[in-house]
């Protein structure tokens, strides 16, 4: 199912009973959507099917007894032994990690660390009954969720096969983050679930009983209590459904709403229900009628899937940007705005020049005119292009990046490949350009108030329009070879960093080369040919 279903699903149960809700999300969405999101053929064909018709109880193992929310700390690991890993170290908070409370679970996906590096975690298989693998202790006297069976779990020279490994070996830190995401928004619609039962049951007390010869909910305390509690409920509820629409099970890069809803949600769950039992008073502070139970369960939200200050942090780090939001126009407007600024600043001279010479030449003056124009539509095209790629046009990526060569040429659509690729076409001719000025700002300055043509640097080559437009077209040419083909860029996903810098880097080495190299080849050509003409015949 995808996100919206995920949602539905768990915001139905949760109303019902939220712990009988806890142990189907660890089996359906850590242990199945897991699976069929990064497993391999034979791995889903074993186990999906015993786990979707539910004749095996699943679960996911991440949490350690001295590892919780600071998860790329772990402490088990998996050593390569032949054809075999060798696990060793223990998982804490397993829920469905015992059904018995004598015996573990049917199977589970287990991170460990296969490396050095913090990043360096992999997955694996590990089923009932393995040598090596064994219930710890069944966790007892829980505040909340005590309908859901938590489990220490215990991982002592445990041997799985290598087919039991998902995915690539070291790479599995992006599996958990995609499965973090989808875990987080379906604990957030629990917290829905529990918000809209409390409110439920409030409502029809504050109906029924009397107080002072009045029913309940005619006093105004009472009424805030509600009134503020499905105001609540139903912002949390918009926020959830709308980041689960947007939410895409296959790809990475949605943490900042699923951080969001988690928060918001947790919180809010808890609260409705700390107002429902202050509503039903000492009735509420009792397990007949449930809101003592539902407040219990409500708690675990703020603390389970990554604590609420976690989240907090996430969110302060990750953004928000902004990037999704608004029109393309809206976002045309505010790159063209900053485009403007530059460009006109840039290309103003260009059509003052030829106004400043002493001698005015038609031809020259022409050259200036169109270097001007030329410039300012490339502005207009990276400001029309940039506002479009920025206005949430693009399609999510499956590495969790923004953008990379990767992701728009296999993601995207053709329409937004073409204008992506024009955008970055302008962004080049316009830094083509600040090159080539750069290099002759001055010189040409003196050329164009002496009345000389203007020259090439460093050669007596006179600098006709096809010739300026040749070399510029040539660099551009080169970059736009580099960023789709060559260089194998990314925005960075939660394996790697960005290496946008890097590109920049290497675009602007390249444009002063073809510059350079251009001069270079140009005053090399006139030597040979003015030593030629000067030797004259034989």
């Amino acid at each position: 199912m995808d996100a919206t279903a995920a949602v539905i699903v768990h915001e139905e149960l949760a109303a019902v009973d939220p712990a009988f809700c806890l142990a189907y999300l660890a089996h359906s969405m850590l242990f199945v959507n897991n699976l069929a999101q990064n497993g391999n053929e034979a791995q889903k064909q074993k186990w999906l099917p015993s786990a979707v018709d539910g004749s095996k109880v699943c679960g996911m193992c991440m949490s350690e007894p001295a590892v919780g929310t600071d998860v790329l700390g772990m402490k088990t690991t998996a050593v390569r032994e032949g054809d075999e890993y060798v696990i060793n170290g223990a998982k804490m908070w397993i829920t469905n990690g015992t059904l018995d409370g004598k015996d573990t679970g049917d199977a589970y996906l287990v991170y460990a660390r296969t490396g050095s590096t913090a990043r360096d975690i992999s997955l694996f298989l590990v089923e009932k009954g393995t040598k090596g693998f064994s219930l710890g202790q069944k966790i007892q006297d829980k505040c909340g969720m005590r309908a859901s069976m938590t489990a220490e779990l215990v991982f002592q020279d445990c041997r799985v096969p290598a087919s039991n490994l998902v995915g690539e070996e070291g790479k599995a830190a992006l599996c958990m983050m995609r499965n973090l995401e989808i875990e987080r928004v379906a604990l957030a619609a629990m917290s829905l679930g529990i918000a809209r039962r409390c409110i439920e049951e409030m409502n029809r007390y504050a109906k029924d009983r009397k107080a002072f010869g009045s029913q309940l909910n005619s006093f105004g305390q009472i009424q805030r209590f509600i009134a503020e509690s499905y105001a609540e409920y139903q912002a949390g509820r918009s926020y959830v459904y709308q980041t689960a629409k947007h939410l895409k099970l296959e790809s990475v890069g949605n943490g900042l709403d699923a951080d969001g809803v988690k928060l918001y949600c947790g919180h809010m769950g808890k609260m409705v229900a700390d107002r429902a039992i202050q509503v039903l008073g000492g009735y509420g502070y009792v397990g007949e009628y449930n809101v003592e139970r539902l407040w219990r369960d409500a708690k675990l939200l703020e603390i389970g899937g990554g604590t609420n200050e976690a989240r907090a942090g996430d969110i302060s780090k990750k953004g928000p940007t902004g990037k999704k939001d608004g029109s393309a126009a809206n976002n045309c407007g505010y790159v063209l705005t900053v485009w403007a600024a530059l460009g006109f600043l840039h290309g103003a001279h260009w059509w003052v020049f030829p106004c400043l010479s002493a001698r005015p030449d038609a031809r020259q003056e022409w050259l200036c005119r169109w270097h001007a124009a030329s410039y300012i539509a490339g502005i207009v095209v990276t400001a029309v292009g940039g506002g479009y790629c920025r206005s949430g046009t693009a399609r999510v990526c499956p590495g969790g990046e923004d953008m990379s060569p990767h992701c728009l040429f296999t993601e995207q659509t053709t329409a937004y490949q073409i204008i992506y690729i024009l955008h970055y076409v302008g962004l080049a001719w316009n830094f083509a350009h600040w090159v080539m000025d750069g290099f002759h700002l001055w010189s040409w300055s003196k050329q164009l108030a002496r009345g000389e043509p203007l020259r090439l640097f460093a050669t007596n080559a006179s600098l006709g329009s096809y010739l300026y437009s040749s070399i510029v077209w040539l660099a551009v040419a080169l970059a736009t070879l580099t960023w789709t083909v060559i260089f194998q860029w990314t925005t960075g996903n939660a394996e790697q960093p960005s290496t946008l810098n890097t590109l920049a880097g290497i675009l602007l080495i390249e444009f002063i080369a073809v510059l350079l190299i251009s001069c270079l080849v140009l005053r090399t050509w006139r030597v040979i040919t003015a030593g030629k003409l000067s030797a004259g015949p034989v």
